[in-house]
């Protein structure tokens, strides 16, 4: 079962769990599908590219042979080019996801 189809059945069983339990368990589901929702995955190149210059998550497959992949991070620039550190890697980046957010510890995040 891929996310989107998860997404679709709990999405689905909301309004029966109202009909017959009650908001303690739609709220539960709601909860569910928002984290599904949020779940970081790949994005194909060619499904689209990032909506803004940045450093993202990316997978390269290797230039000499197309069974090895390497994950590293890249900028991305508004031109199309991906550039791992000093050198243009744009026709070998398949996929690309956001970095996640650094680690704060719990008084950090109250802080904010």
């Amino acid at each position: 079962m891929t996310r989107e189809e998860a997404i679709d059945l709990l999405d689905n069983l909301i309004g029966f769990i109202e009909d017959n339990h009650g908001s303690d368990y739609d709220e539960a589901f709601k909860i569910a599908i928002k984290a599904l929702e949020q779940e970081p995955r790949w994005i194909p190149v060619s499904e689209r590219l990032p909506e803004k210059e940045g450093r993202y998550l990316t997978t390269i497959l290797n230039e000499y042979d197309n069974e090895l992949r390497y994950i590293m991070t890249c900028d991305y620039f508004s031109n199309g080019c991906w550039c791992p550190d000093d050198e243009c890697a744009s026709d070998n980046v398949i996929a690309w996801m956001p970095l996640p957010e650094p680690y704060k510890t719990e008084s950090e995040d109250k802080e904010c």
